[in-house]
């Protein structure tokens, strides 16, 4: 019987033990980071399970997670879901219902992954998976399959979009409609409950009758999911409608705006972040990733998924790391590809469906920076979890109003904002990394420093969802340092899973050899690879190259191949084999090889070839069509092809078709790492001769890194300065006036609309995309001997040309689309040399004119210049042309206290130097302009400026030039007439709660006149001090330096203390001024209502209110009287919390309860004072009477 055998299996289900939850999360918190437990379906399901709880009902809801009956009939579908036999329940059971459902994916991956499934019912994903596996079963077991279990089935994945709840104005009807769904579930449940208890039946009768009784238990279910779907749906529409009204609203604002067509739908696509980076480098790693499964053997990497740390991490209820340690070659990324998808493939089969998150560290793809990595996963989050645009778009804003200039490029506020993503979406997260050792030490350290505060985030609430986190990563020391504590799962060397490997890639590349050669090759790789995949890759490919087909010679051709340990040796061998002793061809491949290690991003054949061209030419040719006639793609292609792995990139939107584009980059890191190290061509030679050390080596590639970057920006420099590109134009007139529709936030392309720029239609040729948006980039990289002369760079970038107007256009739409994606931060050939050029370059050209409006754009260029000198960190490049006549000295100063200030506060771009050594040495610059300050009389504004953001190396400066110079020590002390809420130095230090300036400020000689300035309102530093955000410890210091200020009044008669009791925060302030200062409680105005413990009371304050009583002896009963019923009440109106007045009556009756205690305290206190014997009965005032 089925209770004997449950019992026989010793099945303990877990039993019911209900949580409180909290409230879902609104929008505004989602915008604002206030996000609790956002578990929508355990907290639905517990709501469900409660309204089970009467006593007719209790013996029934026990028997959730506790029936025996229950249980062997679920482990018996278990174990037969889990062999999938033809003749399983279960199997038939998918099979009969995959004709009535179709191409369902919950129910195809259900079949594939139910293996990952839980079915005990004691939580809200584990009853959802028991009903389910229950339904297929009865499905399968009985002859006709009822339409009710049909529909119950197709509509159950319904349930995992419910996460909408915490951002639809519906929330609330979204909620109850799957706490209903729950309470169906849990009939079916029980249902099945009671059936089985009716009669002692086989195991397989029973569940054949479950198939009809179940079909009629079934409609409640059915009924209440579709309840839920319509909720949904009804949710959806309106954020569509929030959208078309915003649209509609642009529209109101500027008739310019195109109108909105009724009848065209509206989708959710990555505009926001689309629009905000270069989304072509992240098409790319999703290339890479199919790539990875193109080449990849899934049964040679089966080994992973049954190792005991990885399924320790896999089935772990809380967030752990897990960590893929592996040789070089040995197929870690491959790997990886697979750990992905069979993640991406368990999640369909789950509630919720986890969210999975991947990213491929490659040098050769550019993706190793940590604002690479942070975007990545950013967009597969959006991508995936749609209802998170509003709230991105909410986060950008708010990003940018915080003064952030780029929030997709800063890493703190990405964090934030993925910290924000991970909390609202209420799901697992899995985030696989792949390639953890091609970044450098400071990005691990970030990045895995920013997922420990994730993971504690997680561990740190109940019920929060689990995050997972798996790395892979040669073994090196720097990464096993970081992750000590990590778990790892290591590569090990396997003979069989090595010749899966060999015989899928002979297969693949080898399919023309007689089978004695493949056959031979297939025993004979796996064998000298010693699990070395990249080596048995490499060898298939230098057998392909070299057109042996007999098994004689292949044999002689594998004997004379380098072993597996020496790849630098097989890459020369493979680059000798292929180019003979041709110098030519060497140099062609030579030259492919440099352009694709040093390229920003893969190339396709097309703009490799003609890079290669304009390389082999030295820049003798200056029309388009005469540089055409060299360029040989068929013979690039050719020669690259060992080297190279191919990266499919599909350009399509919804509705809008776009050619697939094949792009190429080399095959590993390890051959990008031996390009930069030495021209290919000489590699042989190179390998033969005394090997240097790694130091050596390290020096050695980096100065060729940088003469590589010289080499292709002179390509791309050379490219944009052929003649067409001054005479036609990129954009038409039409474009232009239609650019407007495409720059549109939510804007769907139509299928007969044209979304793609193509530069090579418009006369522009193959390289010009490429050229336009990275030569820049090559420049800042570049030794500076390969920068553009003067003459080139007024050339390239001169305002008004077109030549400026088409690349510019270009640069900022990387991926071709017709709207912008950036603004082009370098104005003119200036900006651009003072970003990348030399001391010397910037010197000449500042000797151009700078009043030529045909080259320069900006109203002061030169000033222009300064301040992108210092976003860039350039500060060695500014001190060496501090003294050319055209530099604006004084201007610079307050340029650069400003730039120290985002550097030290704002964490600004990486551009930005991070040297202190190099502020301190710029900002002496001041002993040598101190008479520029004195002559324009603007010490005293500098260092009021300084004083404000807490520039200390700028203060340090001043007060040492200072010291010399009598003339700039009375400029900079000098009291001028500004303007309130504006002071002098200590005031604007202390305003802006700049602790350490005041102080410093304090001890200068001759500070006394700012100490003890007032402003245009009145105001000396306490009152500033109470306006801000300073705290106890600004009012002690104050107080050591100009104690007479602490009750001195402003010009609307107010003392500190009236200002900071408005300011519930400032009560520390206060209290210092109390204790260390005894200023005057009553205040300074006369009207009794401005009085302190008044304005407390009417704040409803009871913090201050205590403070102002029980340390001040301010006595409450002067803000109380009895009304006509002798009942106390407030002598004034408390001020109203503004449209909430509910909240304001509860607020005024808890502080009006407050204070009257207070006041039988305080009077309490009095009456023991009295009965002390000797105590002055006649010395109380009249209003402090009881």
């Amino acid at each position: 019987m089925l209770r004997n055998s449950a019992e026989a299996g010793n099945e303990k289900p877990e039993v019911i033990t209900p949580r409180p939850r909290d409230a879902p999360p609104s929008v505004n918190d989602v915008a604002s980071g206030k996000t609790g437990d956002s578990n929508c379906w355990e907290s639905a399901y517990q709501e469900a399970l409660h309204s089970f709880g009467s006593s007719d009902n209790e013996h029934e809801t026990h028997a959730i997670g506790n029936s025996p009956d229950v249980n062997e009939l679920l482990s018996i579908l278990r174990r037969e879901r889990e062999g999938l036999s033809e003749s399983s329940w279960f199997q038939k059971g998918l099979e009969k219902l995959r004709g009535p459902l179709g191409n369902v994916d919950f129910l195809l991956h259900l079949g594939r992954a139910v293996a990952s499934l839980d079915p005990t019912a004691s939580t809200a994903v584990g009853i959802l998976s028991a009903v389910t596996t229950i339904a297929v079963g009865a499905c399968g077991a009985a002859e006709t399959v009822g339409n009710n279990i049909v529909e119950m089935i197709k509509v159950m994945p319904i349930v995992d979009r419910c996460d909408i709840i915490h951002q639809s104005d519906r929330s609330e009807h979204i909620r109850q409609a799957l706490v209903d769904v729950y309470k169906e579930v849990i009939t079916f449940y029980l249902e099945t409950h009671k059936l089985l208890n009716s009669k002692a039946f086989t195991a397989k009768a029973t569940v054949r009758q479950l198939s009809g009784e179940l079909d009629k238990a079934t409609r409640g279910f059915n009924g209440a999911a579709n309840r839920l779907k319509d909720m949904i749906y009804l949710a959806t529409k309106e954020d569509t409608l929030e959208i078309k009204e915003g649209i509609r609203t642009l529209q109101g604002i500027s008739p310019s705006w195109p109108t909105l067509q009724s009848n065209r739908p509206l989708i959710m696509p990555n505009v926001q972040v689309d629009g905000r980076i270069n989304t072509e480098r992240f098409q790319q790693i999703g290339g890479y990733h199919d790539r990875m499964k193109r080449i990849r053997n899934d049964e040679a990497c089966q080994w992973i998924f049954r190792d005991a740390s990885f399924g320790s991490w896999l089935s772990a209820p809380t967030s752990q790391y897990l960590t893929f340690f592996g040789v070089l070659g040995c197929g870690k990324s491959v790997t990886t590809s697979c750990i992905v998808d069979y993640l991406e493939d368990k999640a369909k089969a789950e509630f919720p469906h986890p969210l999975i998150l991947h990213h491929y560290c490659k040098i050769e793809l550019g993706s190793t920076g940590s604002e690479c990595i942070y975007i990545s996963l950013l967009r597969q989050m959006l991508t995936k979890q749609r209802r998170l645009y509003l709230a991105f778009q909410a986060w950008y804003d708010e990003e940018l109003g915080s003064g952030t200039t780029e929030p997709m490029l800063s890493i703190p506020a990405l964090e934030s904002f993925l910290i924000k993503c991970y909390e609202y979406c209420g799901r697992p997260l899995y985030v696989v990394l792949d390639g953890l050792d091609e970044c450098d030490e400071d990005t691990c350290r970030g990045l895995i420093s920013f997922l420990d505060r994730l993971r504690k985030l997680s561990l740190s609430r109940e019920g929060s969802p689990p995050l997972k986190v798996m790395f892979s990563s040669r073994n090196q020391v720097s990464v096993r340092r970081l992750l000590s504590n990590s778990p790892s799962v290591s590569w090990f060397q396997s003979l069989s899973r090595d010749r899966l490997i060999a015989e899928h890639h002979i297969n693949m590349e080898l399919s023309h050899l007689p089978p004695e050669s493949k056959s031979w090759l297939i025993r004979t790789l796996p064998e000298l690879s010693h699990g070395s995949a990249l080596w048995i890759y490499l060898v298939v490919k230098n057998v392909r190259a070299s057109y042996l087909n007999e098994l004689h010679s292949v044999r002689k051709l594998i004997d004379g191949f380098p072993a597996y340990s020496k790849i630098s040796e097989t890459y020369a061998s493979l680059f000798d084999r292929i180019t003979g002793k041709d110098e030519d061809t060497r140099n062609c491949l030579s030259l492919a090889l440099e352009t694709l290690a040093t390229a920003q991003r893969p190339m396709d054949v097309a703009e490799l070839s003609y890079a290669v061209a304009l390389d082999a030419s030295s820049g003798d040719f200056t029309t388009l069509s005469a540089l055409a006639g060299n360029v040989e793609p068929k013979r690039v292609r050719e020669l690259i092809g060992p080297f190279v792995t191919s990266i499919h990139i599909d350009y399509s939107v919804e509705g809008n078709a776009a050619p697939i584009l094949e792009q190429v980059a080399l095959i590993h890191q390890s051959l990008t790492q031996l390009v930069q190290l030495a021209r290919p061509s000489n590699w042989t030679d190179d390998l033969k001769g005394p090997q240097s050390s790694a130091d050596k080596k390290k020096e050695r590639q980096a100065v060729r890194k940088r003469e590589l970057h010289g080499q292709l920006l002179r390509s791309c420099v050379g490219y944009l300065l052929l003649d067409e590109f001054d005479k036609i134009a990129l954009l038409s007139p039409q474009h232009r006036s239609e650019e407007a529709v495409f720059d549109l936030p939510f804007y769907e392309a139509q299928p007969d609309e044209e979304r793609f720029l193509d530069p090579v239609a418009s006369g522009f040729g193959p390289f010009f995309t490429y050229a336009a948006c990275h030569w820049l980039a090559h420049a800042e990289l570049a030794a500076q001997d390969s920068l553009p002369s003067v003459a080139e760079l007024v050339k390239l970038s001169a305002v008004t040309s077109k030549r400026r107007e088409n690349w510019v256009e270009q640069y900022c739409r990387p991926d071709c689309t017709r709207g912008r994606k950036f603004e082009m931060p370098y104005r003119d050939p200036l900006a651009i040399a003072a970003c990348f050029g030399s001391s010397a370059l910037l010197a000449e050209m500042l000797d151009e004119d700078l009043d030529d409006w045909d080259t320069f754009v900006a109203d002061d260029p030169m000033l222009e210049a300064e301040r992108l000198m210092l976003e860039y960190g350039r500060l060695a490049t500014y001190r060496s042309l501090f003294q050319h006549p055209k530099a604006r000295q004084s201007k610079f100063f307050f340029l650069a206290t400003t730039a120290y200030f985002d550097h030290s506060h704002r964490v600004p771009s990486t551009h930005l130097c991070e040297d202190a050594e190099e502020w301190e040495k710029l900002f002496g610059l001041v002993y040598e302009g101190a008479d520029v300050l004195v002559d324009e009389r603007l010490g005293n504004g500098l260092l009021c400026h300084a004083a404000k953001l807490g520039c200390m190396p700028m203060l340090r400066s001043l007060f040492g030039a200072a010291s010399r110079n009598a003339s700039l020590r009375a400029e900079m002390l000098r009291n001028g007439e500004v303007e309130a809420p504006r002071h002098m130095s200590v005031g604007e230090a202390v305003r802006w709660n700049q602790f350490a300036a005041a102080k410093f400020l304090l001890q200068q000689p001759g500070i006394g006149t700012h100490t003890r300035y007032r402003n245009s309102a009145g105001d000396n530093v306490y009152h500033l001090a109470a306006e801000s955000d300073c705290g106890g410890e600004m009012a002690r210091l104050l107080f050591e330096h100009f104690n007479e200020g602490v009750d001195e009044r402003n010009g609307d008669g107010q003392t500190p203390l009236d200002i900071a009791v408005f300011f519930p925060n400032r009560l520390e302030f206060a209290q210092a001024l109390v204790r260390i200062g005894h200023v005057d409680i009553r205040g300074g105005r006369s009207a009794e209502m401005y009085r302190p413990l008044r304005v407390a009371v009417r704040r409803c304050n009871q913090a201050w209110c205590s403070f102002l009583v029980d340390e001040c002896g301010a006595d409450p009963s002067t803000v109380l009287e009895l009304d006509a019923d002798g009942n106390s009440r407030f002598v004034d109106i408390l001020d109203d919390i503004p449209g909430f007045e509910e909240e304001s009556r509860e607020r005024k009756q808890s502080m009006l309860e407050f204070i009257c205690s207070l006041a039988k305290t305080k009077a309490g206190k009095r009456h023991r004072m009295l009965a002390v014997p000797g105590h002055d009965k006649t010395g109380m005032a009249g209003d402090e009477q009881p």
